[in-house]
């Protein structure tokens, strides 16, 4: 019964696989326990009539580096494909010419940034004048100006010196207006205009500027010199007198050395300011402030 059993098809005991296929290489000379033939490594019977294929050759390797000089060797072009290729390149530039080339053009780079600052730093620098020194009033200037024979750059000098263009400016000796008039000054020069005007209107742009243009056209015509007019209109006439009569600050018809500092301070921001206004405003203009 065991052995009826065991034959049965419905036998859950699995069978005993009656031989163990095994693999060998193609090359292999042993050939298959079961059929006796060769197999590949997948499991295909090789055909008896079939050559094994051999592995392909390997290509003699060409060697890196000459045995003597131990340079490595460069591979030839077809001169076909390649055709004077020498040729069709540039030369070589020498080290020298490289050098060269190298400053020339930092050169021209640092002249280029030299000349882009310094046009930065003159544009800055006449926007800053053009910020201190405006031409305020500038209608009423040139019109008494014109009228009295005075460069307008050296009334705006004035008034820049004297006021910087504060319309209600006193002084704490009593000057007043844009020009700085004295009352006593303004009383004397309307002697000479004829006109009897209150001193109040000093406070005027209109009047200060001028009666303070037409004293500067008189001291002008007195003294021969602006030097000398802007150091009477700031010292006063008999101070001025005084000072060309003695040898040590006259030769006897201009100053040659003003004795007050403060006077001394104020003929030289005048000429200055004067200097700027013309360059800025009046490029043109005949001011003559050495005369």
């Amino acid at each position: 019964m065991n052995e009826i059993y065991k034959n049965r098809s419905d036998n859950p005991q699995p069978r005993k696989p009656r031989a163990v296929r095994r693999i060998r290489q193609p090359n292999s000379c042993a050939p298959s326990e079961l059929t006796g033939r060769q197999v590949y490594l997948d499991g295909t019977a090789v055909s008896p009539c079939e050559p094994l294929e051999p592995n392909p050759p390997i290509p003699p390797r060409a060697p890196e580096k000459d045995v003597f000089t131990g340079k490595k060797y460069k591979p030839k072009r077809d001169s076909k494909i390649y055709p004077r290729i020498k040729k069709q390149l540039p030369a070589r530039k020498s080290k020298k010419a490289k050098i060269i080339g190298a400053v020339a053009a930092f050169l021209i780079f640092a002249a280029a940034v030299t000349v882009s600052i310094t046009k930065g730093l003159k544009f800055y620098k006449k926007e800053m004048l053009v910020r201190k020194h405006p031409i305020q009033y500038q209608e009423i200037v040139e019109k008494y100006s014109g009228e009295f024979g005075v460069p307008a750059p050296i009334v705006f000098a004035v008034i820049k010196t004297e006021s910087s263009f504060v319309q209600d400016a006193v002084s704490t000796a009593g000057a007043i207006g844009l020009m700085q008039i004295m009352p006593e000054t303004f009383e004397w020069l309307q002697t000479k205009t004829g006109e009897t005007l209150d001193k109040e209107l000093l406070y005027t742009a209109d009047v200060n500027i001028r009666y303070g243009t037409f004293y500067l056209s008189w001291l002008k015509e007195r003294f021969g010199s602006w030097k000398t007019a802007w150091a009477a209109y700031n010292a006063g006439i008999g101070r001025v007198k005084g000072w060309l009569e003695d040898t040590r600050y006259s030769d006897g018809s201009e100053l040659l050395e003003i004795p007050f500092g403060e006077t001394k301070a104020y003929v030289e921001r005048v000429a200055e300011n004067a200097a700027i206004y013309e360059e800025l405003y009046y490029q043109s203009s005949d001011t003559e402030t050495n005369e």
